[in-house]
């Protein structure tokens, strides 16, 4: 094992003694051996801890905290008690190829990247056999903070094996309430700014579960594109992305304010986006457009995006 580093695999836990038994076979029918799993467990109330406890294997590891709904404070945890040199993230109800470890490392070291991530096929359905959709990352240009920006998060959390000295460098995952379900992305953007050796791996070689309890929530997504706003949009010099005012504009959408939502189509960039992205601004603009007739009813927090108070799109954009 020498010549192997140690992966430390990280995954925190609540309530899913239904699903976490295929995370942990995924992780002991790894290719790579040298390995250890930390199960950080938010006092599960259902079947969590019998379940781990039928796997007999010296390298996992089951502690339990009270993270106050705060999924950072578990993922925190399991890093600081690691003893491995890599850090890879799995969530209980995701699950790996056999192969992800061995060719994430593999890559890491190849590359000398401080960051691997790589695609994720979407599971719906219990025993689901094909998956024809997939969670495709894609190549970030340097700066990485940049592109990260103008990207958005196009890193799955379950994809991710990061140096532990990285993460120890920016002090972990924000366990700040403001980020929670976002404070993956706000973890990856502190890393770029310490460094830009990110490396995608463009291999399906894991799956991320998107069946069950895992629905949108556009009220949560209002209180997200907030925070990141204030704290990474709102004093950058980088025009608002598409994703951001695209994803802004159908969360309103959805909460019912479709004015606010046509306000912020009309100020959302599109000339350099694909045909894909294009149709998708098209029917949100017009659901949007359409949804007036039935319901006005305004944001009460719109004034927090003050790019729609002042205009900070350049004027000689042309949607």
């Amino acid at each position: 094992m020498s010549n192997k580093p140690l992966i430390s695999i990280v995954i925190p836990s609540y309530n899913h003694g239904h699903l976490i038994a295929r995370a942990i076979k995924s992780v002991l029918a790894q290719t790579y051996s040298n390995w250890e799993a930390i199960i950080v467990d938010n006092h599960s109330t259902d079947q969590t801890k019998e379940v781990i406890s039928r796997f007999k294997d010296n390298r996992i590891k089951f502690i339990e905290i009270n993270n106050d709904g705060i999924i950072a404070l578990s993922r925190n945890k399991g890093i600081k008690i690691a003893e491995g040199q890599w850090i890879a993230f799995l969530d209980s109800d995701d699950w790996w190829s056999p192969s992800k470890l061995q060719a994430t490392i593999d890559h890491a070291l190849q590359e000398n990247a401080d960051l691997v991530y790589h695609n994720l096929k979407i599971a719906r359905k219990h025993k689901q056999k094909l998956f024809p959709q997939t969670i495709h990352s894609n190549y970030l240009q340097t700066p990485v903070y940049e592109s990260l920006i103008k990207s958005g998060n196009i890193i799955p959390n379950s994809s991710v094996l990061v140096r532990k000295s990285i993460l120890d460098k920016v002090d972990g995952i924000s366990e700040d309430k403001s980020k929670v379900t976002w404070e993956d992305y706000d973890c990856w953007l502190r890393v770029a700014k310490v460094s830009n050796s990110f490396s995608y791996l463009n291999s399906n070689l894991g799956f991320y579960w998107l069946g069950g309890d895992n629905t949108s929530n556009p009220n949560r997504t209002l209180k997200n594109l907030s925070s990141i706003y204030r704290l990474y949009l709102l004093d950058s010099k980088i025009s608002l992305p598409f994703w951001f005012t695209y994803s802004l504009g159908t969360a309103l959408m959805q909460c019912g304010h479709y004015r606010d939502g046509i306000n912020v189509f009309s100020k959302t960039i599109i000339k350099n986006e694909s045909w894909r992205n294009r149709l998708k601004y098209l029917i949100r603009y017009i659901q949007s457009f359409m949804g007036v007739f039935f319901s006005d009813q305004p944001y009460s927090d719109i004034n927090k995006f003050n790019f729609m108070k002042d205009d900070l799109i350049d004027q000689n954009d042309q949607r």
